[in-house]
């Protein structure tokens, strides 16, 4: 099967639960903004026929998680810890895994709404375990606990790459298995990664993280 054909089937099998509602599909995978099959994407990978292996290179990835956000809040300390029950984009590599390597290393908050996160900083995120903000008082933290099922994690970034361990990578360094030829030099511009906070009731974005590259 050609890549675009698998493309094609990966997306009939997964449009008609997705857009039942993404309280009912709580990850969701997307090439190119077509619902996929992720793993088996990867596995196509591993086994592709000569001349087609770099059909994914540069595409466009979308994951999205909903409905699975945890609050947990220090009211003495006035820290929040946003995190996600069930882990979090696992057949996706946003960070660099070579010391040396130049790649996305961390991900920045640069836009947060006042509204539900104050006046707050939120903590850089080396890992995906969760989301820390402080100072945050009660009253916001009650806003974010009353709403929490109705927080959507959104990553977007472009393929770089196949990491050994069975992740796609949305960066490019030296150790991938499978390394994109056509993916610019410079990721900071042409292969951004963003993750954003939604409040799917609204459809409004809440805060917004850029991955920062590094040696």
């Amino acid at each position: 099967m050609t890549p675009k054909g698998f493309l094609l089937l990966s997306g009939m099998l997964l449009c008609a639960l997705f857009f039942e509602g993404y309280a009912f599909c709580s990850e969701v995978y997307f090439i190119d903004h077509q619902p996929v099959l992720f793993y088996k994407t990867i596995n196509w990978w591993y086994d592709c026929p000569p001349g087609e292996c770099d059909w994914f290179c540069g595409k466009s990835v979308t994951y999205t998680n909903g409905g699975n956000a945890r609050i947990r809040y220090n009211e003495a300390k006035k820290t929040l810890r946003l995190k996600i029950e069930g882990g979090f984009a696992d057949l996706l590599s946003l960070f660099k895994t070579c010391e040396q390597c130049y790649g996305s290393s961390y991900l920045q908050c640069t836009w947060q709404d006042e509204k539900y996160f104050g006046k707050s900083k939120a903590a850089i995120v080396s890992d995906l375990n969760g989301f820390s903000f402080a100072p945050i008082d009660s009253k916001q933290a009650r806003i974010l606990e009353s709403m929490r099922k109705d927080i959507l994690f959104v990553v977007e970034g472009r393929i770089g790459g196949l990491q050994n361990d069975g992740k796609i990578a949305l960066h490019q360094t030296d150790n991938l298995l499978k390394k994109c030829s056509n993916v610019s030099e410079d990721q900071v511009t042409s292969y951004p990664i963003t993750l954003k906070i939604i409040n799917a009731r609204s459809n409004g974005v809440i805060a917004t993280f850029s991955a920062r590259y590094k040696n």
